[in-house]
């Protein structure tokens, strides 16, 4: 735990597209000699911006029988990178464990080995925690027995798989319902990316679509509660074009193994049940003693993305509460939230390490990209509205442009271009 050189050491918790931004920001500075540490989970960065098109994903275009193994192999990669590939020769050290203990007195974070299980004990200088969310099933019986969450890599692709399934030991002229509850951003882009993905389905197993329902349940009285009005009302007529059934005021209060039951005693059945409707923070970060958390557990910061009542701790991202006073609301749980107070971060880290004034995170006026099926998705952008295909190209653009802004130019062409051709087949 003893500090072995003037460097100062900054301890980075958890691999997202906060955590990510902040190592890249540091690594990259010449003024403050710097020992960084990363820590996650995994030892790959996860690009969950497109995680709905890997759960409808299509493995062959008809010519020819795909690989299977191959064909996962590729899926996964257009939306996980090695961290090695990202911090190759950047001297950030990367470790792969479970954040176990932040011992905030001591200046030390507890990690347990992945493979190994043994514990080892970081000391920081400054530490930053970017750890993100977990799913929030808010107590209601029996939802995470049954409910398949989405949240990462492995959860879309569990989904992808648990549907075809369905199809594989439906008989043809039975009906297949497929629920997805939770009408924000995720659960609206996934549900619409299903539709093709069934059609392509019922084409394989000889189904007719009439057999087939795609509902979306929301416990509000409209989809997409925090977006522009405007978005709200062209996603719901989209959606509801495409066939999908769209029930808003409809709250879960119990879940079986083949039903919702739902708050005013109505029940809806189901043969696969996705949960995308709310998230909290991790349980390490719930256990931090001595912190200030919000209703959700995330840690309450400053306006410079300081812990509240330490000098030495920044949040970010999802692990974090930062009220928005433009907008009377939470700044939103977003990938484009976290790279933009991730920059403010990385500033206010070596400014503390000078001795310097910090900046003030001043939230962005959040850019809305969502996508709604096929070639078509919505765009907010510094008041200009934008729809159908443009919308689309817009969202393909922005994920090309990030891939760059952490991989050499010519790997981020090759994962550009292998999304487009693997998710080009489900529109």
């Amino acid at each position: 735990m003893f500090h072995e050189t003037n460097k100062k050491h900054v301890v980075i918790l958890g691999a997202g597209f906060g955590g990510v931004r902040v190592a890249l920001k540091l690594a990259k500075q010449k003024t403050v000699a710097l020992d960084i540490a990363l820590v996650d989970k995994n030892d790959y960065h996860e690009f969950h911006a497109d995680l709905y098109e890997v759960a409808s994903a299509i493995f062959s275009d008809g010519k020819e029988a795909p690989n299977e193994k191959t064909a996962f192999h590729n899926l996964r990669s257009t939306a996980v990178i090695p961290l090695q590939e990202i911090f190759r020769d950047m001297g950030v050290r990367l470790v792969k464990g479970e954040v176990t203990d932040v011992a905030v007195k001591n200046h030390a974070v507890s990690v347990r080995n992945a493979a190994t299980r043994s514990e080892e004990t970081l000391a920081y200088d400054i530490l930053v925690i970017a750890l993100g969310s977990c799913t929030n099933y808010y107590g209601i019986p029996h939802l995470k027995e049954f409910a398949l969450p989405f949240k990462n890599t492995d959860d879309a692709l569990n989904i992808r798989n648990r549907i075809e399934e369905s199809y594989i030991y439906k008989r043809w002229n039975e009906r297949l319902r497929i629920v997805v509850a939770g009408g924000g951003l995720t659960g609206c882009e996934l549900v619409g990316e299903l539709v093709g993905y069934v059609r392509k389905l019922e084409q394989t197993y000889g189904r007719l679509p009439e057999y087939t329902e795609l509902i979306i349940i929301e416990k509000e009285n409209e989809l997409l509660g925090q977006v522009p009005v405007w978005m709200r009302k062209v996603a719901y007529e989209r959606l509801r074009n495409l066939g999908v059934l769209v029930q808003c005021a409809m709250e879960i209060s119990e879940v079986t193994a083949q039903q919702l039951v739902l708050r005013n005693g109505k029940t809806v059945s189901y043969d696969v049940l996705v949960w995308t409707a709310g998230i909290v923070a991790q349980p390490v970060i719930q256990s931090l003693r001595g912190l200030a958390h919000n209703h959700h557990q995330c840690l309450t910061v400053t306006k410079t993305l300081r812990v509240a009542n330490y000098t030495d701790i920044f949040a970010l991202g999802d692990a974090s509460y930062c009220y928005d006073a433009t907008t009377n609301y939470a700044m939103p749980a977003t990938a484009q939230t976290a790279v933009s107070q991730a920059d403010v971060v990385a500033e206010n880290v070596l400014c503390t390490l000078r001795k310097k004034n910090l900046l003030p995170y001043r939230p962005i006026k959040t850019m809305w990209l969502i996508s709604l099926g096929g070639k078509f998705a919505l765009a907010s952008l510094y008041g200009f509205r934008v729809w159908g295909m443009a919308g689309w190209l817009l969202k393909r653009r922005f994920s090309y442009s990030y891939f760059n802004s952490i991989v050499p130019k010519a790997r981020a062409w090759r994962m550009w271009f292998r999304s487009l051709q693997i998710y080009g087949r489900n529109d």
